[in-house]
């Protein structure tokens, strides 16, 4: 009897170690996956521009994702935080080359308004002082009593008054010039503006300019008691897209998830990519039950439509079915923008829960 429980009490441990293996293969696989997503959104985030040194950060990007793989792979404990330290320094630089660019075309439409304003008040001195000298000379002539004199002096006025003419005509040109492209460097400076707050792929706000219109709504919210609505909305299975036919057909299906969305949403409803696979829309104005709707009617659209890929030398045509997971919450008296956040995203992983391919609100 006794040999027979000391069998039994092997099992079990040899099953509870099995267990605990496989659990932490399984945390294993999701930090891996996390430290590659992770990278991927840097890698979004970061802008391609010479004067920010974008080349380096990409490619210090690959020698940490490798260094990654490494340590994924090794069953030493090792540090990586000498291999990180140039993530921070690179943020840092191209939250500097941003205010600078901003700075500096702010400098320059002020400049070009200030020579406008400087322009104009001194050119209406010098032809007010002008036009008095030119009828003084006038009246003057008017009293001769030797017409050839009279004659002489008419003829000069008149060669004064074209010449000032034309110089008013040449300054007008400048100003017109001067004028106009101090509204193209403001165009410039808008559309710099704009394109720092939209994400590069899809083209919709990107997290920065959620914050921003999610910090506007909660103050007006406070101050007005204006209600609006918040839903997040996750694609499910993404990772399985990218694994299985690569992260450029994985960026073709975000692009047609935003159109789907945006065939849904308002034209006052704000439209952001979250991160990754992940998206916000803000609904100003609307309740829950509105957003709940809405979000329903992009789960109908989605599934209803099928996505073909097409065939390659690796594998014959295939076909997608997409779905999304929907979390959904209306603005509380005394919300934040975490306590917010923080309520959706709840909804969000009830409705994974669920089965995927639904709505939840909370």
């Amino acid at each position: 009897m006794l040999f027979s429980k000391r069998r039994k009490s092997s099992d079990t441990s040899n099953l509870s170690t099995d267990a605990h293996l496989k659990v932490a293969q399984a945390r294993q696989s999701k930090y891996r996956q996390l430290s590659e997503d992770f990278l991927g959104w840097l890698k979004d985030f970061a802008l391609d521009e010479e004067d920010i040194d974008s080349a380096s950060f990409y490619a210090a990007l690959e020698i940490l994702r490798a260094r990654l793989q490494e340590l994924n792979d090794s069953t030493r404990p090792q540090s990586v935080e000498t291999h990180t330290a140039f993530i921070p320094a690179f943020i840092a630089r191209q939250r500097r080359h941003l205010e600078e660019r901003d700075t500096e075309l702010r400098e320059v439409v002020q400049v070009l308004t200030s020579a406008v304003i400087a322009m104009n008040s001194r050119n209406d001195a010098y032809d007010s002082s002008l036009s008095e000298q030119i009828e003084n000379m006038t009246a003057l002539s008017r009293l001769e009593d030797i017409r050839k004199l009279r004659s002489g002096l008419i003829a000069e006025l008149t060669q004064l008054r074209e010449l000032q003419e034309k110089k008013q005509a040449a300054e007008s040109s400048s100003i017109q010039k001067l004028t106009s492209q101090v509204a193209s460097l403001r165009t410039e400076l808008e559309l710099a503006q704009e394109e720092s707050r939209r994400d590069g792929l899809t083209d919709i706000y990107n997290r920065r300019a959620f914050d921003a219109f999610l910090d506007g709504q909660l103050d007006t919210n406070g101050s007005r008691r204006s209600q609006f609505a918040l839903l997040m909305l996750d694609l499910d299975n993404f990772k399985a897209i990218n694994d299985n036919f690569g992260h450029l057909l994985g960026d073709r299906v975000l692009l047609a998830v935003v159109e789907i969305c945006r065939s849904v949403i308002r034209s006052e409803d704000v439209f952001a990519r979250f991160g990754g696979d992940e998206f916000a829309i803000i609904f100003p104005g609307a309740s829950a039950r509105i957003a709940t709707r809405k979000g329903n009617e992009i789960c109908k659209i989605l599934k209803s439509r099928i996505f073909t890929v097409e065939e390659t030398p690796e594998r014959p045509e295939t076909s997608l079915v997409l779905s999304v997971s929907i979390g959904v919450t209306a603005c509380k008296a005394g919300d934040s923008r975490a306590s917010l956040l923080k309520r959706v995203d709840t909804a969000l992983y009830e409705a994974k829960r669920a089965g995927k391919n639904c709505v939840r609100s909370a």
